[in-house]
């Protein structure tokens, strides 16, 4: 039976400059572009977040709420020659691995600039005494190097990337056993489904809000 895993970096933009400017982590930070010719964030840390600070704001808004955020520009090329390195360095858990799409405007979560990685994990997990040692492994040796991580593993690459992002977590990394996909589903928010903005308040306003509501719709 196939296994996959995603694997969720969601502060990865801020996370990787913060690697460079280590006194970054410890006040409330932002990467900055431009959109619609107007100075916008496009990341935040954790503490600018718990300031009230999120992505697509204006810079000028922000600094009304936060007057001493600091900011750099983002650096997409900088991101993607960092992904790639990652993605070769999780060459150690499965040889067949990809960096998943986080330029769509429409998946929620992405436009904070996080990333995440597929892994096809079939036939590897016992190299490490199973998915569980394996995920442990993963998530502690990324977050050694500087980054937030989360992960799941499923049967399918959907179930996966929904349990990573949507699930409660009381640890960083997540196991859906073997033919359970919708049990696993059914509690999550229907934007775990990867919908489009439109299409989840379009749910919510007759009343769908999770996936298990959708599951005995024809």
């Amino acid at each position: 039976m196939r296994r996959v895993v995603s694997l969720w970096l969601p502060r990865f933009a801020t996370d990787r400059v913060s690697r460079i400017i280590p006194d970054l982590r410890d006040r409330p930070f932002a990467l900055v572009e431009e959109r619609q010719s107007q100075p916008t964030l496009s990341a935040v840390n954790d503490k600018a977040e718990l300031a009230g600070l999120k992505p697509r704001m204006a810079l000028a808004d922000a600094r009304a709420v936060l007057p001493s955020l600091t900011t750099l520009p983002s650096n997409l090329v900088e991101d993607r020659k960092m992904l790639n390195r990652i993605v070769q360095w999780c060459e150690r858990y499965s040889p067949w691995i990809r960096a998943e799409d986080t330029d769509n405007p429409d998946l929620l979560l992405e436009e904070a600039r996080g990333a995440g990685l597929w892994l096809d994990i079939t036939g590897c997990a016992h190299l490490y005494g199973g998915e569980e040692n394996l995920l442990t492994d993963m998530i502690s040796r990324i977050e050694k190097i500087g980054f937030t991580a989360h992960a799941a593993t499923a049967d399918t690459l959907g179930c996966a990337w929904a349990v990573a992002r949507f699930a409660v977590k009381n640890c960083d990394w997540k196991i859906v056993p073997p033919g359970e996909t919708r049990k696993a589903l059914a509690p999550l928010a229907v934007a775990a489904l990867r919908l489009p903005l439109t299409t989840v308040l379009s749910l919510h306003e007759v009343g769908l809000r999770y996936i298990k509501d959708l599951m005995n719709i024809p």
